[in-house]
Parts: structure tokens; C-alpha cells; sequence
């Protein structure tokens, strides 16, 4: 078997071996591989006051957004 050398040879690759894994398991799998895609936090950006209008896009619970 050759060594995947891509980013999609190893998505490929990966999808392969998870068909063939217990669904158990694979859920240990992609949890495993989220906290690594995830960043530990997120910084706050720097606020300009030089300009005149900001906008500001935040997260939001209501049921018209």
C-alpha cells in the first residue's frame, strides 16, 4: 500500500479504512480528529474606533435569524 501524499489521497484513504470500521469505534474516530480540527479558542478581533461605522456578526438564538 502506498503512503498517501495529498490531502485528497488521504481523505480517500481515510474514507476507505472508516468503511470497514464498527460504527462504535468510528465515532471515537471522528471525535478524536474535531478536536484537532478545532482551534482552542477564538481571539477577539481588534476594534478600529478610526472608522466610522463597525459591524459586528456574532451568534444568535432566535428563530428569525
Amino acid at each position: 500500500m502506498r503512503i498517501p501524499t495529498s490531502a485528497q489521497e488521504f481523505r480517500r484513504f481515510l474514507s476507505r479504512v472508516l468503511s470497514v470500521v464498527p460504527p462504535k469505534l468510528k465515532f471515537r474516530i471522528y471525535r478524536t480528529l474535531d478536536q484537532f480540527r478545532k482551534p482552542a479558542h477564538y481571539d477577539r478581533p481588534e476594534v478600529d474606533v478610526s472608522k466610522q461605522c463597525r459591524l459586528i456578526i456574532g451568534p444568535a438564538n432566535h428563530a428569525e435569524q
